[in-house]
């Protein structure tokens, strides 16, 4: 479940990091056309070049985010891995018997603790 969450997570962050750089362009010509900056001015081209500075930063973010949380659920990985396996050998010790034999002449008797 905590997977799926971190799947779910991760979608929602990469769905405007994953854009080509050809639709990146187009939305932020949307967007500086949407402030009033009319197209081939050095002020559209100064936006233009904000909004892909600004994209670039979310998707570093993003991606710093993402590396972040898998490295944090490796981790959980390992130590859940870890207990289990300490789990495991603890009943494996509860099991094992410690046993001795002697031999009495023609016969051989053997005592476990």
């Amino acid at each position: 479940m905590k997977r799926l969450l971190i799947c779910a997570a991760a979608a929602t962050l990469l769905s405007g990091c994953m854009l080509d750089r050809e639709t990146r362009m187009a939305k932020h010509q949307e967007t500086c056309a949407g402030y009033g900056f009319p197209l081939g001015t050095t002020a559209f081209a100064q936006c233009m070049q904000n909004e892909e500075t600004n994209w670039q930063a979310r998707h570093t973010a993003a991606m710093n985010q993402l590396q972040q949380q898998n490295y944090q659920q490796q981790q959980l990985n390992l130590q859940q891995q870890q207990l289990h396996n300490q789990q495991m050998q603890q009943i494996q010790n509860n099991y094992r018997a410690n046993c001795m034999s002697n031999r009495i002449g023609n016969n051989v008797y053997t005592t476990c603790n």
